[in-house]
């Protein structure tokens, strides 16, 4: 017996076919971004409040694990949090 004569295979290609085709009509209905992503560079003062607003937000922790998987998030958050804590030293030590 072979796969041309079988039925289940024609049946896997014409699904395969269609979604590649739903999915290329898809990619080709998003819009194109005028910014690359992660291109725009922000302030020392921005990523703090961006960080700020984001540290007890569990569901923001959860879309970045999603994103940017574990290692980077991880990365990003010990970075961070030692910029803030090095922040709130400088103002708690300034009042």
């Amino acid at each position: 017996m072979t796969g041309a004569t079988d039925p289940k295979v024609n049946l896997l290609e014409e699904d395969l076919e269609r979604m590649v085709a739903e999915l290329q009509a898809t990619l080709e209905s998003v819009p194109e971004a005028t910014v690359p992503f992660d291109s725009v560079k922000l302030t020392p003062v921005e990523r703090r409040q961006r960080y700020a607003e984001m540290r007890d937000n569990p569901e923001a922790w959860t879309e970045m694990l999603k994103e940017r998987g574990f290692t980077d998030t991880f990365r990003y958050a010990k970075t961070m949090e030692r910029h803030f804590r090095k922040e709130s030293e400088v103002s708690d030590a300034s009042t």
